[in-house]
């Protein structure tokens, strides 16, 4: 069953695309299998989403350009204003929503990329073997090819400070290359600093003068691209958290970029830096805790506490 829901007695909907897009979302859950069971990372749901939602957008961009010729169409509804309780954007966090309009954003070209070595039946197949990473969505080239290196992180921990082990779900977090981008990115559009760590024409994709709302975003920033893989273990000890975050990179080089990039991500935040590589955020900033960046080699660690004498038992 599809189910419009309406506020009106009479529904009204928003052309047709997000219809054309949620009954392709039914066709893959019928004949292809739709199911999130298995993954248990962000960077694994942006994966696999890149497929999902690459698909079902690809269809939806398709049905509404024959809108726009031989077919003849639902006309979008007139903005009347807001909705109730609609406040704009103030409710959005845009770092979250860039993180998860990732799928969105370059899952219609990795489809693309599918489709011309193998047209939708290369799709289909996907379905089977489908992205694990966000970084094969990012370059559709590496489908088949990439493997995300395994990153390990000794506990270590005293002083109360225990690892956090959630019921029914993994006890670790892979974030991966578009939320590494995501982090970045959100430095566009906060209010605390007018200083942005990305260059917007580095973000944004433009069409002319103006974004490309078919693809509007940019997730191999120079900064991100070459990760190999990473894990994150979250700590707690009564109120207070802290992690450890661990990330691989392709050569010591990238690993370097990015931790030169995170550095500024540092300043932009309100940081100081009071150790080699350890670093204070002030009272205001909306992230006031300590951090240490480690670099060895490919990989960078990234140990966060709520104060300076923490960051040594969470992770010495």
């Amino acid at each position: 069953d599809i189910v419009i829901v309406s506020p009106s007695d009479s529904p009204q909907l928003d052309g047709e695309g997000t219809l054309a897009h949620e009954l392709t979302h039914a066709l893959q859950d019928q004949h292809l299998g739709l199911t999130d069971a298995e993954v248990s990372t962000r960077d694994g749901y942006n994966g696999r989403r890149g497929l999902v939602e690459g698909d079902a957008k690809t269809v939806e961009n398709s049905y509404m350009d024959r809108c726009e010729g031989e077919w003849s169409c639902l006309d979008a509804p007139e903005p009347d204003g807001e909705s109730e309780g609609d406040d704009g954007n103030d409710s959005i966090h845009l770092g979250v929503y860039v993180m998860e309009y990732f799928p969105y954003s370059d899952g219609p070209a990795f489809v693309s990329h599918l489709r011309s070595g193998g047209g939708w039946e290369a799709v289909n197949d996907a379905f089977e073997d489908p992205p694990s990473t966000s970084t094969v969505v990012i370059n559709p080239d590496r489908y088949g090819r990439f493997a995300v290196s395994e990153v390990t992180i000794d506990d270590d921990t005293a002083d109360g400070w225990e690892r956090v082990r959630p019921d029914g779900r993994a006890d670790y977090a892979r974030l991966g290359q578009a939320s590494l981008t995501a982090m970045f990115a959100y430095t566009l559009y906060d209010d605390y600093n007018d200083d942005a760590v990305v260059d917007p024409r580095a973000f944004l994709n433009f069409d002319g003068a103006s974004v490309d709302m078919t693809d509007p975003f940019e997730y191999g920033l120079n900064a991100t691209n070459g990760w190999a893989g990473d894990r994150m273990h979250v700590y707690h000890r009564g109120n207070e958290t802290g992690y450890v975050w661990k990330l691989a990179w392709e050569s010591p080089d990238e690993a370097a970029e990015f931790a030169d990039e995170y550095r500024s991500l540092l300043r932009h935040w309100g940081g100081d830096r009071v150790a080699t590589d350890t670093w204070v955020l002030s009272e205001d900033s909306p992230f006031a805790d300590a951090i240490s960046l480690g670099v060895d080699g490919d990989t960078v660690t990234l140990v966060n506490a709520p104060s300076m004498s923490a960051l040594e038992d969470i992770h010495p």
